[in-house]
C-alpha cells in the first residue's frame, strides 16, 4: 500500500519570496462575492455561470467542488483558494510587510492560472477561466471524471508493466511539450496526476510551476512529501527540468512497484533518504524498467537522464515506434520585424514587465547573434532534412505505388500494430547535454530582464548544435508562441476548447 504522505515541517524546505503578477484572463473585480448564492437550501452554491455542488477533494490550501454550466449543462472542476485580506487596523508598518507576503502568496495561483490556460496538451489539465474574489480565488478546471491515480493504485497495488509504460509515455510527453516551451513544474507527484474516462492521464496542480530559461538557474525551493529532487532539499539553484526528471523517476517507480522508492514517518528521516538516494528494487521489477529508474533517481543532477534519454530508453519504446509524441506545434523562428503587438498585450500576465518592457526584452533576443546563428543552423537542418526526405518519399514511390496513406498515432502499440518508426527531433536535448555536463566555467547568462545590449560572449549551446530557436530557447519567445497559439485556437474553436486526451 502507499503510505499517506507524512506532514511538512514549516522549515524543511527554504522558499525564496516570489513576485506578483496579473494573468491576462484573470478577472480581478473585488466585492464580487454577491455572485455566490446559496440555492437549494444550501446543498448548491451559484458561481457567475457555474452551479457548484459536490466537493471532489481538499487538499492544505483549498478545495475542488464539481460544477456545471448553467447554459451548456457541461461539467467543470473549480479549484478554490482563500486569500488573506491585510487587517486595517494594523500600522503601516505592518501593513507594508503584509502587502509583500500578500504578494508573495498572490504569486502561485495567479502563475499558475496564466500557465494552465496557455498550455495545450491531451495529458494536462487545462484551465478555462479564473475569478479572482476579495476573499477567493475562482479557477474553471477541465473536469477528469476517471479518478485519481494514487486511489488506484492504493486499492489495487502496482500497475501491470504495459500499464506502466503507457502511462509513463504519456506523463513524459506532456512534461517534453512544458520543457520545450520553458515551463518546470516543479513539484510532480502521484497525487497530480488523474485518469480520463478515456483510460488517459491528466497532469493538474501548476501551483508551483514556473518559466526557465536554460542559461540561467531558479532559486525557489519547492516540492513536498516524497517527490522533491535532492537538490531541492539541499537548496542548491537548479535549471528545472532536471527536477522534473527525478520526480517524474518517483512516479514511475510508485507505478510500476506500488510503492514509493524513499519512506519514512518523520520528515528529517524521510529528507535524509531523498538525499542519500539509496534506493531498493524489488527482484522482480523488469531489468529495463530498473536500468532507466536508476538512471533517473541520481542524486547529482549533473549525471541524471535527461528527459530525452528518459523517453529514448529501451524500455520506455518498448512495443512502440519511438518516444512519445510531445504534440508540439510546428513552428517557424520567430523574426524581430514580426511582433505582434496584439500578441504582447497578452503577455503581461508573466512579470516580464509592461508591454512596452516586453516587446524591447523580446526584441533584443531576437537580434542577438546568438539567436541568429541558431535560426541560421535551424534552417540549414530543415533544408538538409526536406531532401532527404524527397529522396525517401521518392524512392517509396518508385517501390510502392499502392501503400496507402493512412496516419497512425505515434502511441500505437507495436505489439499490435508494427509500423515505421517516426523521426522526432527534441531541441531539448542540446542544452540538456551542455548544461548538465561537467565544463570548466559556466556559460554567461541571459536572463528574462535583457540589459540594453546582449553581452558579446553570451553562448547559448557549444560548438556542435545550436539551441531549436522554435522551442526551448528563451522563455519570452515561448510564451510569445503559447500566447500567439491560444489565439488562434480561440479564432478557430472558440474559447475555452480542451485538448483531447
Amino acid at each position: 500500500m502507499l503510505p499517506q504522505p507524512p506532514e511538512r515541517s514549516q522549515e524543511s524546505i527554504p522558499v525564496e519570496p516570489e513576485r506578483q503578477f496579473t494573468g491576462e484572463n484573470s478577472r480581478r473585480q473585488e466585492g464580487r462575492d454577491q455572485l455566490i448564492l446559496p440555492v437549494s437550501e444550501g446543498s448548491c452554491r451559484v458561481l457567475s455561470d457555474y452551479i457548484l455542488t459536490k466537493t471532489l477533494g481538499v487538499g492544505s490550501m483549498g478545495k475542488v467542488k464539481l460544477a456545471q454550466h448553467v447554459n451548456s449543462g457541461e461539467k467543470f472542476a473549480i479549484k478554490i483558494l482563500p486569500r488573506v485580506i491585510p487587517n486595517p487596523n494594523t500600522s503601516s508598518e505592518t501593513v507594508a510587510k503584509a502587502t509583500v507576503k500578500d504578494a508573495s502568496n498572490d504569486i502561485r495561483p495567479l502563475r499558475e492560472a496564466a500557465l494552465s490556460m496557455l498550455l495545450h496538451h491531451p495529458y494536462i489539465c487545462r484551465m478555462r477561466e479564473m475569478t479572482v474574489h476579495q476573499n477567493r480565488y475562482y479557477m474553471v478546471l477541465e473536469y477528469v471524471n476517471g479518478g485519481q491515480m494514487l486511489d488506484y493504485i492504493i486499492s489495487h497495488g502496482r500497475l501491470r508493466e504495459r500499464a506502466a509504460r503507457k502511462f509513463a509515455r504519456q506523463i513524459g510527453s506532456a512534461l517534453e511539450y512544458c520543457h520545450k516551451n520553458n515551463v518546470v513544474h516543479r513539484s510532480l507527484k502521484i497525487e497530480d496526476i488523474l485518469i480520463s474516462q478515456a483510460g488517459n492521464i491528466k497532469i493538474i496542480d501548476f501551483g508551483l510551476s514556473n518559466v526557465y530559461d536554460p542559461s540561467t538557474h531558479l532559486k525557489t525551493f519547492c516540492g513536498s512529501g516524497y517527490f522533491p529532487a535532492p537538490e531541492m532539499l539541499n537548496a542548491k539553484a537548479y535549471i528545472g527540468p532536471e527536477g522534473d526528471v527525478w520526480s517524474f523517476g518517483v512516479v514511475l517507480y510508485v507505478l510500476a512497484c506500488g510503492k514509493v522508492p524513499f519512506d519514512d514517518r518523520d520528515m528529517p528521516a524521510l529528507h535524509a533518504k531523498i538525499k542519500r538516494g539509496s534506493v531498493g528494487y524489488p527482484v522482480w521489477l523488469n531489468p529495463g524498467c530498473k536500468h532507466l529508474l536508476s538512471r533517473m533517481l541520481v542524486t547529482d543532477p549533473s549525471t541524471r537522464a535527461t528527459l530525452t534519454e528518459v523517453l529514448n530508453h529501451p524500455w520506455m519504446t518498448q512495443g512502440f515506434p519511438g518516444p512519445p509524441d510531445p504534440h508540439l506545434v510546428r513552428r517557424e523562428p520567430l523574426r524581430f520585424n514580426e511582433v505582434d503587438s496584439n500578441v504582447i498585450y497578452r503577455m503581461t500576465g508573466f512579470e516580464f514587465g509592461t508591454e512596452e518592457e516586453v516587446e524591447k526584452k523580446l526584441v533584443e533576443v531576437l537580434r542577438s547573434d546568438i539567436y541568429h546563428r541558431a535560426v541560421q543552423h535551424w534552417e540549414r537542418k530543415r533544408c538538409i532534412n526536406k531532401s532527404r526526405d524527397d529522396v525517401t518519399n521518392e524512392k517509396h514511390w518508385d517501390s510502392s505505388s499502392s501503400i496507402s496513406l493512412g496516419y497512425k498515432s505515434a502511441e500505437t502499440d507495436l505489439t499490435a500494430s508494427p509500423s515505421r518508426k517516426s523521426k522526432c527531433f527534441s531541441g531539448l536535448d542540446f542544452y540538456c547535454r551542455k548544461l548538465f555536463s561537467p565544463a570548466p566555467s559556466s556559460p554567461a547568462t541571459l536572463a528574462l530582464h535583457l540589459p540594453s545590449k546582449l553581452p558579446s560572449n553570451l553562448s547559448r549551446g557549444d560548438a556542435c548544435e545550436p539551441t531549436d530557436p522554435t522551442y526551448g530557447f528563451h522563455p519570452l519567445i515561448s510564451i510569445y508562441f503559447l500566447v500567439r497559439e491560444k489565439m488562434e485556437r480561440e479564432r478557430v474553436e472558440g474559447p475555452g476548447h480542451f485538448a483531447n486526451s
